[in-house]
């Protein structure tokens, strides 16, 4: 036999079909059993959570929303200060090391004082200890003196090797300089001149041409290189 209340529903929802309503002791009957049967319905075991959940979302996003605000406010402040701390850093040094350190250049007056006299001269030709363009080992050979510093002097080397058709390299005359030789030797005027310290320069040869000594000035400055602020005696 089947449950009173699926009984009661189909009574009710036939007379609802035909267009009646139900009133009376029947109705009331209807509404008792419809609260009897909602209110055994079984409940939802996670409602509570879900609405927690639900709100709890809702206060995390109107939080983000209210630091997002914020941020967008003092994040020009952090950016700016930011810039101006990386700029100090990086001026600080430089403005000290010119403050310490007066600035080298190249003149191409006499050197400043008589104890450069002893010095090699440019546009000499001196025999030195000159290191490789690689920075590792080196080799004594002759060399032409570009610039002249307190601590060394900065040279194009000088080769035996009949290279002279090799861009940046023109045969230099010899004989001036090693009477011995048969052929006029080679100069490498490219890249930068190679610096060499006071205790790898040995001794003077002689000059340089003056036909190549005015092609290599074209491509490198000649002079002596010492601080500006170096009072001349």
């Amino acid at each position: 036999m089947p449950p009173t209340h699926t009984v009661h529903s189909i009574i009710n929802t036939n007379r609802w079909e035909e267009g009646g309503a139900i009133s009376g002791k029947e109705g009331d009957t209807a509404e008792r059993f419809d609260h009897d049967w909602a209110s055994s319905a079984p409940a939802d075991p996670l409602r509570p959570r879900k609405v927690d959940l639900v709100m709890a979302m809702t206060a995390y996003g109107s939080l983000a929303e209210e630091s997002l605000a914020d941020l967008m406010v003092i994040l020009p402040g952090i950016v700016l200060s930011a810039l101006i701390a990386l700029a100090i850093l990086i001026l600080v040094p430089v403005l000290v090391a010119r403050t310490k350190s007066p600035r080298r250049s190249i003149h191409s007056a006499p050197p400043p004082d008589g104890s450069w006299a002893w010095r090699a001269r440019p546009g000499q030709i001196w025999w030195a200890d000159v290191p490789y363009r690689g920075g590792e080992g080196s080799k004594e050979r002759p060399c032409l003196v570009v610039r002249t510093h307190q601590d060394g002097i900065e040279v194009l080397q000088i080769t035996s090797k009949a290279k002279p058709h090799l861009p940046f390299r023109m045969q230099i005359p010899t004989k001036s300089w090693d009477p011995k030789a048969r052929t006029d030797s080679t100069l490498d005027f490219s890249g930068t001149p190679r610096f060499v310290d006071n205790h790898r320069v040995r001794r003077l040869l002689g000059s340089c041409d003056a036909r190549v000594w005015n092609v290599v000035t074209q491509y490198h400055q000649p002079g002596w290189v010492y601080d500006a602020q170096e009072p001349r005696r």
